[in-house]
């Protein structure tokens, strides 16, 4: 953790913080499973709303009409196996939340608080660099 930031955010809010991107993750891997076991021409407006409505609840706003045309087929979805490994506070109403599900797999997801609520604003994924991905 950045020392000087630091002191700004008490740890019950990088608690909080990190609760919700645990409980994005779950969420999207409801989602996941449902698409996968519902995704018929018939039923894509309704899984296109039903993550539509993950991004309004746990993404800033310009995130909210996002779609999202595939998923992972994993057990657990496509953050099933991420863990939280490090938290960088940028500000005290930024933060980055570094996940890692192996070696490759390393990503930050920069979440912002807005009206007291934390949300997810970012994505990015390591590969041979950082790139941004959509969430």
């Amino acid at each position: 953790m950045n020392g000087k930031t630091a002191a700004m955010v008490d740890a019950a809010d990088i608690d909080k913080a990190k609760a919700h991107l645990l409980a994005f993750f779950a969420a999207m891997a409801a989602w996941e499973k449902f698409a996968e076991a519902n995704f018929s021409e018939e039923s894509t407006d309704e899984i296109s709303e039903k993550v539509k409505a993950l991004y309004r609840q746990y993404a800033t706003e310009k995130h909210h009409d996002q779609d999202r045309y595939s998923w992972s087929g994993m057990d657990g979805g496509t953050y099933g196996k991420h863990k939280i490994v490090d938290v960088e506070i940028v500000s005290k109403s930024r933060a980055y939340i570094h996940t890692n599900e192996n070696i490759f797999q390393d990503r930050f997801l920069m979440i912002r608080q807005e009206d007291g609520m934390w949300r997810i604003d970012s994505r990015q994924r390591k590969r041979e660099k950082w790139e941004k991905q959509a969430l």
